[in-house]
């Protein structure tokens, strides 16, 4: 078994901030197999409102706007984690693995771009990053996301199910030596642009959205996207919502907010339980009962959840409890564990996910100034 002390970083679409995990693995160099590992210190280091407006806006900007864009975001993250580092007095850290905050995605033109300079980060931080997980699955005509299954399968095999409530909310199944993953439907990109039109970072609990009333109409304009209809793998980018998602809500501008959100967690439950059901019947799976591990800030969001689980009251749900230590920092985890296997050239893309051809071991390695 081979041990590793890392830090995970992750920037999701919902920019609320920089999840930084610090975390030990053992992982066995020769199988990938986990053995002990946790989550030793973890902080969310919230963005600044002028970083925020920087990256909800960079996909319109020009290119060179988006070069100085990457290389100053990886200085950013670069000064969170150091202040994160000096906070907890951390003396051994193998190697820092950072997600990068996605910019492009679009599988079906085999691009996706997060941006953070790893190089920046490596040479602000004097430590060695690894970055860049999801653009040599695309080269292979792969999805390159989720990635979220390779954590499901090696550290959450307890689960049936994983379902990850993020900016967008992602499954990841397991069933007899199967996996299947793929993005369901935005989340809390969409859930948080409403709240924070009132002011609100994000809607506590989900009570704004309990107190609102479904508008059927709206309803089922969303239902009728065709990405919903898609068959999986598939995956949505972050320019999902704003092109496509939040011009159907514009056009009813007399749509109170709190309706707004009432309907969008409906549809959010709505396409995660035909999303469950159709996999389930197209699989073939019979269980008595599936275990559902949910994650991400969306599993706090009691309002959604009761959606949720109303609606997939009929595939027999046991919802498996999770500390909010887990809900909130496991995709930072996931890239602590993608570098970790990064390192010892094993794979560490859920290619059964992604759609990828081959077994990769993906990730640049960038390497911290040589000291003389």
């Amino acid at each position: 078994m081979r041990e590793f002390y890392a830090i995970g970083l992750m920037s999701g679409s919902s920019l609320d901030g920089l999840d930084i995990a610090y975390c030990r693995l053992e992982i066995d160099a020769e199988t990938g197999t986990v053995g002990a590992w946790s989550i030793i210190e973890a902080e969310t280091k919230a963005f600044t409102e002028q970083w925020q407006l920087r990256l909800s806006a960079l996909p319109q900007q020009s290119a060179i706007v988006l070069a100085k864009t990457d290389l100053y975001f990886g200085y950013y993250m670069a000064d969170l984690l150091r202040e994160f580092i000096d906070k907890h007095r951390m003396e051994r850290i193998d190697f820092v693995a950072s997600h990068g905050h996605t910019v492009f995605h679009d599988p079906s033109r085999q691009y996706t771009l997060q941006i953070g300079s790893p190089a920046a980060l490596a040479a602000r931080t004097g430590r060695r990053v690894i970055a860049d997980f999801r653009s040599q699955d695309i080269a292979q005509n792969g999805e390159g996301a989720p990635l979220a299954p390779l954590v499901d399968r090696l550290i959450f095999a307890d689960a049936d199910i994983s379902l990850n409530l993020g900016g967008i909310a992602n499954l990841s199944m397991r069933l007899e030596h199967k996996t299947i993953g793929f993005d369901a439907c935005y989340c809390n990109q969409v859930l948080n642009f409403f709240a924070q039109k009132i002011g609100m970072p994000f809607d506590k609990g989900g009570h704004i959205a309990k107190a609102g009333n479904v508008n059927a109409d709206l309803l089922a304009e969303l239902r009728s996207i065709d990405f919903f209809r898609k068959k999986y793998p598939k995956s949505l980018g972050n320019e999902f919502v704003p092109n496509t998602i939040l011009p159907i809500f514009a056009k009813r501008e007399l749509l109170p907010i709190a309706d707004a959100l009432a309907t969008a967690c409906e549809h959010i439950a709505l396409e995660i339980a035909k999303a469950l059901q159709k996999v389930i019947q197209h699989e073939g799976w019979r269980l008595q009962q599936y275990r559902i591990l949910a994650t991400g800030g969306g599993a706090l969001n009691e309002y959604l959840m009761q959606r949720i689980q109303t609606h997939s009251e009929a595939l027999s749900c046991v919802w498996i409890p999770a500390n909010e230590q887990i809900i909130q920092y496991k995709e930072a985890l996931l890239m602590s564990l993608l570098g970790a296997l990064r390192l010892l050239e094993l794979p560490n893309v859920p290619i059964e996910a992604t759609g990828g051809k081959s077994p990769l071991s993906a990730g640049g390695v960038y390497l911290p100034p040589i000291l003389t």
